[in-house]
């Protein structure tokens, strides 16, 4: 439940709160995603898109120079939100005590035992192995 975008659903208030706390070095905790990382989460989704297209576009000529100038700025930008993003993760981890990127590989995390998901580990573990098996089999007709 944590991983479905409902659950990123947090009001501009929310993430300013959040931001507040970390400047106070008491952020709240979250089980999922906090909000300015769930806001990241989305930036970086509508950059991947804008960055796709403006390349497809580019690649086929569409647009000239300032397509490519728009695909280069949209490149630019997700590196810049994927370092805040990373950066992000390390101060809330020392901030809440936790390892937030280990809690990524094996999906085990700080909370309280209602918030647990009993068959997260497995169900991830089957999406991932089918996904891989699914890259593998797809990239032999590319």
């Amino acid at each position: 439940r944590y991983a479905r975008f409902e659950s990123f659903a947090f009001g501009p208030g929310a993430v300013v709160d959040y931001l507040l706390g970390m400047l106070r070095l008491r952020p709240p905790h979250y089980t999922g995603h906090n909000p300015a990382g769930s806001y990241a989460i989305f930036v970086l989704l509508a950059l991947t898109l804008l960055a796709g297209v403006s390349g497809w576009l580019n690649y086929n000529e569409v647009g000239g120079h300032a397509l490519e100038e728009v695909h280069e700025a949209m490149a630019g930008a997700m590196l810049a939100v994927v370092a805040l993003h990373l950066c992000g993760v390390v101060v809330g981890g020392v901030l809440h005590g936790e390892n937030l990127a280990l809690a990524m590989l094996t999906g085990r995390k700080l909370g309280h035992t209602g918030e647990a998901i009993s068959s997260a580990r497995w169900g991830g573990a089957i999406m991932l192995g089918a996904w891989a098996y699914a890259a593998v089999w797809f990239s032999r007709y590319l």
